[in-house]
Order: structure tokens, then sequence, then C-alpha cells
């Protein structure tokens, strides 16, 4: 869930507050759990799922190479570890993204941009040599009295009304 409001700087770069729970949901301890998070840009050039996965790709790949820690997380079946952390993204990745999202459309009075949070959650079981992954990925958007899901903004100011919205999950 979001406890703090997307807000975009003076510069154009924007941050916002998560907070989410890693539950072991299995039968086994899993060890060496490391995770991160993203805010990333869709170009809307190519499928969004497409997307998603490309960045989830690299960012789940750099969660398994990074340096083990001193004091690893493991994480037994029933339980839970609250989390809480600022994420956000610099201004070029939005405004590489805007300028591809309207490459044939430059004098667009408000370019919108869709915001998505990528999680991979990288663990090993207690028995097993190889790692899993399991990665999430959600819209950012606005939830209209209507029905559905409004997942574009304009890059600026404060929107204190955004929800995560379920897009995706995967793990092997």
């Amino acid at each position: 869930e979001i406890n703090s409001p997307l807000s975009f700087d003076m510069f154009g770069s924007a941050r916002m507050g998560i907070r989410y729970k890693i539950a072991n949901t299995g039968h086994s301890p899993a060890i060496r759990l490391a995770w991160d998070a993203a805010i990333i840009p869709l170009t809307d050039t190519r499928l969004v799922a497409d997307e998603i996965m490309e960045s989830q790709n690299a960012m789940c790949f750099a969660t398994r190479k990074s340096p083990k820690q001193l004091m690893e997380t493991a994480v037994f079946p029933g339980d839970e570890i609250p989390e809480e952390r600022f994420i956000g993204i610099d201004q070029r990745g939005i405004a590489d993204a805007t300028a591809k999202r309207y490459a044939k459309s430059p004098n667009a009075p408000d370019k919108f941009v869709s915001l998505v949070l990528i999680m991979c959650f990288d663990y090993q079981m207690s028995f097993a040599a190889e790692h899993g992954q399991t990665r999430y990925a959600f819209m950012i958007a606005k939830l209209p009295p209507d029905g559905g899901y409004n997942p574009s903004v304009v890059p600026r100011g404060t929107y204190p009304d955004l929800h995560l919205v379920y897009f995706n999950q995967s793990a092997n």
C-alpha cells in the first residue's frame, strides 16, 4: 500500500512511500532473502507486460548478484516481515519515457506518464542450492468512482489519491 503520496519535486524526480509484508506461504524456511523495489515509467511503445518484464528481469538479476550481507534474512513458514520504504524515480527516467511515448505528438499540451511499482524477492530454500524469485508489478493509479483505474499522471505536484493496482505476479 502507498503510505506517503507520490510527489514530484521541482526538478521532475518523484518519490513515494510504500508499506508491505514479506510472507513465507510455503512449507520450508526461505534463507538468504534479498529484495528490491523500483518505480518504472511506461513508454507505451510496446506491450505493457513486456516493458514490465524487461525491467523486472534487470532488477531481479541484480538482486540475485548483490553481495550477501553479514546477517542474512530468513523467513520461516507462516512468518511475516513488515517493511516500509521510500522509492523514487529520477527526472531523466521520466523524461526518457515521456519522449518515447510522445515521439509522434511532441506538442501535446499535458504529457502524462504511467508509473509501475515493480518488486523482486530472491530467496533460497533451506534444503536446496538453487534460488527462487517472486516478482510483483502494480500500476500506480487513480481509481475513478465508476470503476477501472487510470494510471496516467502529469509529472508535477503531489498525488494523495493514488493506489497500487495489482498487475501481475510470477515466480520460479
